[in-house]
């Protein structure tokens, strides 16, 4: 997945591209989301200065649309990802 493209929509939240392409090429966790969202990928990565960046992104045959990018990742895509516990 060397090619990358950012949809205007993830700028929403004040991530620049440079901090989405960062985060992208440095993903800690990741995973594909099954079903209704099977081309869907949710991951966490880091910018440069180490700060998590939430990613969501869509697989399309040139490679892949990140149409959704926030700081700090929310805790719904934490546990999502298995890198927080779940409260009992």
């Amino acid at each position: 997945m060397d090619d990358v493209q950012i949809d205007v929509h993830a700028f929403k939240h004040g991530v620049t591209s440079d901090e989405i392409l960062q985060a992208w090429n440095s993903i800690v966790a990741m995973r594909l989301r099954t079903a209704p969202c099977e081309e869907t990928i949710v991951a966490i990565g880091l910018s440069a200065k180490g700060e998590a960046i939430e990613l969501v992104a869509s697989l399309k045959w040139q490679g892949v649309l990140v149409y959704h990018a926030m700081k700090p990742p929310t805790e719904k895509v934490l546990k999502e990802l298995g890198l927080v516990r779940r409260k009992r």
